[in-house]
C-alpha cells in the first residue's frame, strides 16, 4: 500500500513539474514575443504614449500565478498588436 501511495505521489509531482516546465517554455514565447511587438512594432511615439499604462500592466502581471501570467502576456501582445493595427504608420 505505501509503494503505491509513494508512487502515485512521484508521477503527481512528476506531472506537475512538467505542467509547470511547459507554462514556463510557453510564458518565455510569450514575452519574447511581448518584446517583439514593443520594440519592433510600435514607433518611439505609441511606446511613450503607452509606458504609462505598461508599467502598470507588468506590476499587476507578476502578482498572477503563472498559468494566467502566460495568459496575460498572450492577452499583451493581442492588445498591442491591435493597437498597432489602429495607428497607421
Amino acid at each position: 500500500m505505501k509503494i503505491v501511495v509513494v508512487l502515485l505521489t512521484v508521477l503527481t509531482l512528476s506531472a506537475h513539474a512538467q505542467t509547470e516546465d511547459d507554462l514556463l517554455r510557453s510564458l518565455s514565447r510569450a514575452e519574447r514575443k511581448l518584446n517583439e511587438v514593443w520594440n519592433e512594432k510600435l514607433t518611439p511615439a505609441e511606446r511613450e504614449e503607452l509606458r504609462p499604462d505598461e508599467r502598470k500592466w507588468v506590476l499587476w502581471k507578476d502578482t498572477l500565478p503563472l498559468e494566467q501570467e502566460e495568459q496575460a502576456v498572450w492577452a499583451r501582445v493581442d492588445f498591442l498588436n491591435k493597437f498597432v493595427q489602429g495607428h497607421p504608420h
